[in-house]
């Protein structure tokens, strides 16, 4: 199964770098195929050796090959594995420990959501109660940035479920929120990931959608190690499409892009996907009846880039991915026949995947030894490994139909949750707008009351022996406010009205004003008659 890449960056720090998460898909025979660290062994497989040669190898390579197979490289990577394990369990104990602090609010949201990213393979479950509470945070404080991070880890933790339409949901919701920050190497991570999505959705068009205009956004900030993994991720939907040319020439650009940055994951990720490519176009070409090209081209060199991912995948020590790349060369050496070899990888790869539970990685290579053993006459043996490969199948499905069902009930929390939390914004609004109200009503009340003794005190001006120049001021002083207070209760309904069109809304004030004018000056002629009367 070819991998695709996520990138995502630290909840902390999304500016600083980025992470790759691997896609959950396992080894499938004659499809795709998982990635891996390392670089090319010289002359580790020579180009199909035929007759005798070949036999005195296999009889002297094989008790070594399984000596190493059987004692040193479980020892050596079980020792890797515990250092790992015993680190990322200090790391979550140290998280855990201080969130029980009393730590800022931003710094528990940070941690809140690195404490989830560090469990989001073993227990995604519980990342996503955490990512809620770092998001539930962040819009409590109106913090952009938390809230970008926050929406963004809870897609990649959806994504990790399959429960895609909420993967999307928050990854458009991270996507908002760093637009408005002007996140540009933010926007362009939850740009490549709505494409990830999409493309597991199996909706390429849209894929392809997103990931290119997520190529254009990182080519422009020049982020090497992004550009890298969306060029490999749109070779892999053109690989899912069957275009093998196109595949092949976004993978080559990926793994160059990644070996001038030393991107060692990701090197070894599209050398897989490359032998995948030249997998698929062989088994191609037999179909349409080439079978000598397929034999002498398109197959070793699939095998080539096999290769110089086992040998990454060794060094890097990681399990399911040698498992991986062992099945994967297995059932190649079966279909190019040959057989002795094909048995030697298959077992390796099936000891392997027995021995870390992974129960799909498991089927796949029953299923290719079943295969095996078929093609070379061994009927009861494939029978029973057959039977091996339907149990797990089924236990799969089990696990599946568990998974799903365990979905829905999370779907229904969910949205019994978000249902209640509109409903509290609602009553919360509709009480903030009651609020305003009554509060505008009393200001509006106010200076009616103002205008009014304001509008008395011009009346009383007649009776009083002041300067004409000073009751114009006055005069227009009052009705200057009066056009005001005017234009304050009616902007409702002429921003109604108007649409927010300047030119509408000047013609409702020139409108008001040429109403208010008579009205001032014939209150400013009967209070001048007045006023020279008395002098």
């Amino acid at each position: 199964m070819n991998k695709r890449t996520r990138e995502h960056p630290k909840p902390d720090n999304p500016n600083t770098d980025t992470r790759t998460t691997e896609h959950p898909d396992s080894y499938r025979e004659n499809k795709r195929t998982l990635e891996h660290p390392d670089s090319y062994r010289e002359n580790v497989e020579p180009a199909c050796p035929a007759g005798r040669l070949r036999s005195i190898r296999w009889v002297i390579h094989y008790p070594v090959f399984v000596i190493l197979n059987s004692l040193v490289l479980p020892i050596a990577i079980g020792m890797f594995f515990c250092s790992v394990g015993l680190s990322q369990s200090s790391k979550i104990d140290s998280l855990q420990a201080l969130l029980q602090t009393n730590i800022h609010d931003t710094t528990r949201i940070n941690t809140l959501n690195r404490l989830g990213w560090a469990l989001r393979h073993q227990i995604p479950d519980t990342a996503i109660v955490l990512g809620k509470k770092a998001l539930e945070l962040a819009v409590k404080n109106g913090d952009s940035k938390g809230q970008g991070n926050s929406n963004s880890v809870l897609g990649v933790y959806y994504w990790l479920k399959r429960d895609y339409p909420l993967s999307l949901s928050h990854h458009f919701k991270a996507l908002e929120a760093r637009k408005q920050r002007n996140d540009k190497k933010g926007v362009s991570v939850s740009v490549g990931n709505i494409g990830l999505v999409y493309h597991n959705q199996g909706d390429y068009p849209k894929a392809l959608e997103y990931y290119f205009k997520a190529l254009k956004m990182r080519e422009e900030l020049g982020a090497k190690n992004l550009i890298a993994t969306v060029l490999g991720n749109i070779g892999v939907v053109y690989m899912d499409q069957g275009d093998y040319p196109k595949a092949t020439e976004y993978y080559f650009k990926a793994l160059k892009m990644a070996e001038e940055i030393g991107d060692k994951n990701r090197i070894a990720i599209w050398l897989g996907n490359i032998g995948s490519v030249y997998r698929n176009q062989g088994d191609s070409t037999v179909a349409a009846g080439d079978t000598a090209l397929a034999m002498a081209d398109k197959y070793p060199k699939a095998l080539e880039y096999y290769f110089r991912a086992l040998k990454m995948s060794e060094e890097l020590g990681n399990k399911s991915h040698i498992a991986s790349w062992l099945g994967n060369i297995g059932s190649l050496y079966t279909r190019t026949g040959r057989f002795a070899e094909a048995e030697v990888y298959l077992d390796s790869a099936l000891a392997l995947c027995e021995s870390i539970g992974a129960l799909n990685y498991t089927m796949q290579v029953e299923k290719s030894i079943s295969s095996l053993y078929d093609t070379t006459g061994r009927y009861q043996l494939a029978l029973e490994h057959y039977k091996k490969y339907s149990a797990a199948k089924d236990s799969l499905f089990n696990e599946e139909k568990s998974k799903d069902l365990g979905k829905l009930e999370a779907k229904h929390e969910f949205e019994t949750a978000e249902a209640e939390r509109k409903r509290i914004e609602e009553e919360q609004a509709k009480q903030a707008a009651a609020e305003k109200s009554r509060r505008d009503n009393l200001q509006y009340s106010g200076i009616l009351i103002f205008l009014v003794i304001l509008g008395a005190g011009l009346l009383a001006l007649g009776k009083l022996n002041i300067p004409v120049r000073l009751a114009e001021g006055m005069i227009f002083f009052a009705f200057l406010l009066f056009f005001e207070f005017t234009l304050v209760l009616l902007d409702p309904f002429i921003e109604q009205y108007s649409s927010g069109a300047p030119a509408i809304k000047l013609a409702f004030n020139a409108v008001l004003a040429g109403l208010i004018f008579p009205l001032h000056s014939f209150f400013e002629a009967k209070l001048k008659k007045n006023l020279v009367k008395r002098q």
